[in-house]
């Protein structure tokens, strides 16, 4: 009798954990202010192939990687009118690169060296000693920095108004998704667009208690702008993402990480007296990025 009872009592208690579980309110968007200063730790990878082809022949072929790694200090010096930073200064720590199958590593920006990053007319611009940076600068810090152009948030397409336990998941909202995606010039219709968020545990970021989010999002038959003549035979693109969102809400998220990659295949003529041609590219991107907030000075 005493081995019923204490069973019973076992799944009394895991009966009432599951019910009186604790829920948590999820904001993805989280308010930035002018002042805010936090320690950036940052790892970067991005790979590229493009190919024309035609009469079973490779007419033009590109292909480059590259990684990065970036530390430093970055200061918020203006928001946007959603509290989304405009204009940030970032103090660099560390800025090297590699790439293209190469082992060494490249210093890109000395230690000390300050960027200014801008969001002007919906481009993001870098300045380093208020001069424009390089090339290859820009792609390297466009790895980890990217304008926020759109009034539509993460919390419009990945989150949920619905207070969340540990377990729950939620589908993405695929009509805003499908309509952000045009205002950038992509179209997709929105049943083509799949995924989810899941709550997937709670922890402890530097003694900040967060929120441990995963989503993900496969997006199929997008249409992109082609010259005359052309047309898409293929295209596919997916993310997974994931990050640690202080409970808080106060707080900005303490980690972040993120997982590209899309395919795109299109046919056509690039004259009416030439030969048909394909084109076929494979883009990924990858980046994890972690931050320490830090009192304002």
């Amino acid at each position: 009798m005493a081995v019923i009872r204490t069973t019973i009592c076992i799944l009394l208690v895991l009966a009432c954990s599951t019910v009186f579980a604790q829920d948590y309110e999820i904001l993805l968007h989280r308010p930035q202010k002018a002042g805010d200063r936090y320690e950036l730790t940052a790892l970067g990878s991005m790979t590229e192939q493009m190919v024309l082809s035609g009469k079973q022949q490779v007419i033009r072929e590109n292909r480059s990687s590259l990684s990065c790694e970036l530390s430093g200090v970055v200061t918020v010096l203006e928001t946007d009118a959603m509290m989304r930073d405009k204009t940030i200064r970032l103090v660099v720590s560390r800025c090297v690169l590699s790439g293209d199958g190469k082992s060494y590593e490249n210093e890109v920006l000395a230690k000390g060296t300050e960027v200014i990053a801008r969001l002007d007319k919906k481009r993001e611009t870098f300045l380093i000693d208020d001069k424009p940076a390089s090339p290859e600068v820009e792609k390297v810090l466009g790895l980890f920095f990217f304008p926020h152009t759109s009034e539509v948030t993460d919390d419009d397409v990945f989150g949920t108004r619905e207070r969340k336990k540990v377990g729950d998941s939620w589908p993405v909202n695929s009509s805003v998704a499908a309509r952000d995606l045009e205002d950038e010039g992509m179209r997709v219709k929105a049943e083509n667009v799949k995924g989810s968020t899941t709550l997937e545990k709670v922890v402890d970021v530097d003694g900040i208690k967060c929120l441990h989010l995963s989503g993900n999002m496969e997006l199929t038959g997008m249409d992109f702008p082609l010259p005359p003549g052309f047309t898409v035979e293929f295209s596919d693109m997916s993310a997974v993402l994931s990050g640690d969102f202080p409970v808080d809400t106060s707080i900005a998220p303490l980690s972040e990480t993120g997982t590209m990659t899309m395919a795109f295949v299109g046919k056509g003529k690039p004259s009416p007296d030439s030969p048909e041609v394909t084109l076929s590219i494979e883009k990924s991107k990858s980046t994890e990025i972690r931050l320490r907030f830090l009192k304002k000075s």
